[in-house]
């Protein structure tokens, strides 16, 4: 169970974001109907009080007399202060017809601005206020997949899309994971204008789909995303970005990009059908790892401090005893080689030669392949302090 700071600040962040997106997009009217309430409030309480002060003693300060004109505006009525005299009583009289009709207005306004909000929401026109988030470019069948395994896994992590998908198909996402945080934003994700509206320059990570609501050939959306990743590197530098791609001769562009990681559609299927005749039953077991509706499933999950220098055997042996998990293997981020940094400023000839080579060699080109994947190790294994566990388990 969450600490409840934990939920309050998430709704504390939550509500301040909504408030400040509310008063950034109030028209003009609203401020003079503000403005006008306020003035109807001070005027008429200073002048009621000079009516009243000598022959009411309830209205012998200003407070008291600003505090009427809060009850008499408002409509609210509560008795505790009245006039007695006569021009008093039409003092407060007309400031009663007044404060109905510009609170009237003032409800109203609001009332309308809200309505607008949420049409708008609804239509992905507005901006989003939201940080540390995820923003999903494009629209793709595995769309629905995507969303749902992320929210199964993090379920307070906040959503955005981008894409320009027909707007029935976007009602029916909304309307499934109406309960999570969810949100979208219509137009061309290549766009900058876009990625603001989806606050790209404080989202954590970036996935970019081949979007099919653009009716492109493929080739045609390698294009797009290829242009994306590079606008995304201008203003989101610090996002992890992460593709789906279908040709596999635009890797070693993303490669250059600089993209976190990337899949490349049918990457494994000529494998799949083969496993049909040469491993029957393997392309199923496949399946099942990936399947959302599947009790066993891969995840990755962190290794405990106090397994860090211990064996694997001993590892897996806890794990499976404990929870009836299965440990496949490890998962380690390496550090990536910051050429800039070994290099000197002035780049001599021999700077130049040593770049040229690490550049053909593919270190520190490709930052998907930081990701060390190590399947099976021996029993015998040593536990390193950034190896993530990589299980089979519900």
């Amino acid at each position: 169970m969450k600490p409840v700071y934990k939920y309050f600040r998430r709704f504390y962040h939550s509500y301040v974001l909504f408030f400040r997106s509310l008063f950034t997009d109030l028209p003009h009217e609203v401020y003079k109907i503000a403005t006008a309430v306020l003035s109807l409030i001070i005027i008429g309480g200073i002048v009621v009080h000079f009516i009243e002060a000598e022959a009411n003693p309830l209205y012998s300060t200003i407070e008291d007399s600003i505090y009427w004109a809060v009850v008499t505006v408002s409509t609210t009525g509560y008795g505790d202060i009245v006039p007695k005299t006569t021009i008093g009583r039409i003092a407060s009289g007309t400031m009663m017809l007044f404060g109905i009709v510009i609170m009237s207005l003032f409800t109203a306004s609001i009332s309308s601005i809200l309505v607008s909000r949420k049409i708008q929401t609804q239509r992905g026109l507005m901006s989003i206020y939201v940080k540390n988030h995820l923003v999903i470019c494009g629209y793709y069948p595995t769309l629905r997949n995507v969303i749902l395994s992320l929210f199964r896994e993090k379920p307070d992590l906040h959503i955005v899309m981008i894409n320009d998908q027909e707007q029935d198909l976007i009602d029916l996402l909304m309307s499934e994971f109406s309960g999570k945080h969810l949100h979208y934003v219509r137009g061309n994700y290549a766009n900058e204008t876009f990625l603001e509206k989806a606050r790209i320059k404080d989202a954590g990570s970036v996935i970019i789909l081949p979007d099919i609501s653009h009716q492109k050939p493929p080739g045609r959306f390698d294009e797009l995303t290829l242009m994306t990743v590079l606008t995304l590197k201008q203003v989101a530098p610090t996002a992890k970005i992460y593709t789906h791609v279908y040709d596999r001769e635009l890797v070693p562009h993303l490669k250059r990009a600089g993209v976190d990681g990337y899949i490349i559609s049918d990457e494994i299927s000529g494998e799949l059908m083969a496993g049909f005749i040469s491993a029957p039953g393997a392309p199923q077991a496949v399946k099942q790892l990936m399947s959302l509706n599947s009790v066993q499933n891969l995840k990755v999950i962190p290794v405990p401090e106090v397994y860090t220098g211990k064996t694997y055997q001993e590892f897996m042996t806890e794990m499976k005893s404990a929870s009836n998990t299965l440990v496949l293997g490890f998962i380690s981020v390496e550090e990536q080689i910051d050429l800039n940094a070994i290099l000197s400023n002035d780049m001599s000839a021999i700077d130049v030669f040593i770049q040229k080579k690490f550049k053909e060699a593919g270190i520190g080109a490709d930052k998907s392949d930081q990701v060390q994947v190590n399947l099976n190790p021996p029993p015998d294994y040593l536990i390193q302090a950034n190896d993530a566990a990589l299980i089979l388990g519900a």
